[in-house]
């Protein structure tokens, strides 16, 4: 079966530019990260959807791709949100955030070293390197390809 060869049954890309979600919706079934992506282009309509099938994780993802600049709700308000979700959701999503922004208060909050944040950030996050869908750095690995197969989550 092939999605049997992707590292997470289901991804969700929270970014308000319809040209980034489409570019990590290409590089996430591409590398065999996710063989599903829910791509949400606000952060009030991906809590909606985490609401919605909170005791549903066949709908879940399994890890959420955050952006953090973003109108109406960015990044640190939309995890301000998702902490106050049912322990169904907390439990089952990671959340990576996704950013170009090289502002040092943004690192500062996304950290776990900090402090600040600790348990939001535990899953990791990653800057992009300004071209499109590159990945400068990260704390998660993700790419999985179907030679490394294997039955874990990102925890």
């Amino acid at each position: 079966m092939a999605e049997n060869l992707y590292r997470f049954s289901k991804a969700m890309i929270i970014d308000d530019s319809a040209t980034d979600r489409y570019i990590a919706e290409y590089y996430l079934r591409k590398f065999f990260i996710a063989a599903f992506v829910i791509a949400q282009s606000s952060a009030i309509e991906a809590l909606k959807h985490l609401k919605e099938f909170a005791d549903n994780p066949d709908e879940l993802p399994e890890i959420i791709f955050l952006d953090i600049r973003m109108p109406l709700m960015d990044g640190f308000e939309f995890l301000r949100e998702y902490e106050k979700l049912p322990s169904s959701v907390l439990n089952y999503c990671n959340v990576v955030m996704v950013s170009s922004t090289i502002d040092p208060d943004d690192h500062e909050r996304i950290s776990p070293s900090t402090g600040r944040n600790r348990r939001r950030a535990d899953a990791g996050w990653v800057l992009q390197d300004g071209g499109p869908g590159t990945i400068r750095s990260g704390r998660v690995p993700l790419h999985h390809g179907p030679e490394e197969r294997a039955d874990h989550r990102c925890r």
